[in-house]
């Protein structure tokens, strides 16, 4: 393999596949990436065997071949050279060899026939979703979902395809978001249950520049995105998603608009005396306010009234802040809804500018 590509276009494509790598591997291998050429370009590769993502960046293909090379220090050589072209070229004995002005490395390879294939989905319908509404999807769910929880299926999100809409679910069994999106177009129904870190490395590829929409297409047991000429694709984990629909209140008698600006500072300085474990606040509402509420024997004591249109019975209930501070993050518009029953019911968080989103907070015990 010889090729010249530039700074910029190589670390580019790197910086593309790098969430893939694990840091810490059982195959050393894991650990590389695997790069080849074709005509005008190099594909990159990386794969943790459960994710794997396939990018390229364009370049001077002087001679064609594939190597597996260690992603890290790769990345960290292309990302200190300086602007202007770099060569790469395969030498004897599995050896990169990277020249850019005055500077050379020379970085021990792996054969790329060692590097896993990534699966394949075959030839199925792929759905198109506008990249703006599906960053706005995973933004607004990933955080309920769960990291490293004992409850396996809790560290994906679910994703219910329709023939006119996408929804995405998730929960870590604290909180619960759902959010749906109407789209034209849509494959057959679809239930499938993504991992987290799947959804992570999505969200990246779609923030980056480009107008594209976002392909995804269904194989057995995997799941594939595509950005212009970047994909990824994913082995959907296995197992029964928890009945969120169960966890929705249907009748909440208490509901009340308050400004989102507000409540979130308010939370924000209180729960600065809270407990660090459980951030615990307490919310008591009364005729024309809510008041947070957070008293810690080692430390203090801290109140502070939000303005609100009540005038029902006085409602006490406790929440993790850190639960709600995470809803009202991700919340564009200027008011949130929030709805209950009683001090030991969940708490429904909407936005009231957009219809399509919930999400649901179980209290705690004070």
């Amino acid at each position: 393999m010889k090729l010249k590509i530039e700074r910029k276009e190589l670390l580019t494509g790197l910086q593309r596949v790098q969430g893939v790598v694990e840091k810490k591997v059982t195959m050393p291998i894991l650990s590389n990436i695997k790069m080849e050429t074709d005509s005008n370009a190099v594909k990159l590769t990386a794969t943790d065997l459960e994710i794997g993502i396939v990018g390229s960046a364009k370049g001077e293909v002087l001679e064609k071949g594939g190597i597996a090379v260690s992603a890290k220090k790769l990345y960290e050589i292309v990302r200190e050279l300086p602007e202007g072209a770099i060569n790469m070229t395969v030498l004897d004995g599995g050896r990169l060899e990277i020249r850019s002005g005055s500077s050379l490395f020379i970085l021990m390879c792996a054969p790329v026939e060692e590097y896993p294939a990534i699966p394949e989905i075959g030839k199925g319908k792929f759905i198109s979703i506008e990249k703006k509404s599906l960053s706005e999807m995973i933004k607004k769910i990933i955080f309920a979902v769960g990291e490293n929880d004992t409850r396996y299926i809790l560290n994906g999100a679910l994703m219910n395809v329709s023939k006119n809409a996408v929804q995405f679910v998730g929960t870590d069994g604290h909180r619960l978001a759902v959010i749906e999106k109407a789209i034209k177009g849509a494959a057959d129904e679809t239930t499938a249950i993504v991992p987290k870190k799947a959804l992570t490395e999505v969200k990246k590829l779609i923030d980056e520049d480009g107008e594209e929409n976002i392909e995804i297409g269904f194989g057995k047991n995997l799941v594939l995105f595509r950005k212009g000429n970047t994909e990824i694709i994913c082995r959907l984990m296995e197992g029964t998603y928890p009945d969120y629909k169960q966890v929705i209140p249907a009748k909440n008698e208490v509901k009340i608009s308050v400004n989102k600006k507000n409540l979130e500072g308010a939370l924000r300085r209180v729960s600065i005396l809270s407990r660090e474990k459980s951030n615990a606040v307490k919310l008591e509402l009364s005729e024309g306010r809510i008041t947070a509420v957070t008293t810690n024997p080692d430390m203090g004591e801290a109140t502070e009234d939000i303005p609100v249109e009540y005038k029902g019975q006085p409602v006490f209930i406790g929440f993790n802040a850190k639960y709600i501070l995470d809803t009202l993050s991700v919340i564009e518009g200027e008011d949130v809804i929030l709805e209950l029953q009683d001090s030991l019911s969940p708490c429904i968080i909407k936005d009231k500018a957009d219809k399509d989103y919930l999400c649901v907070v179980m209290p705690m015990r004070l």
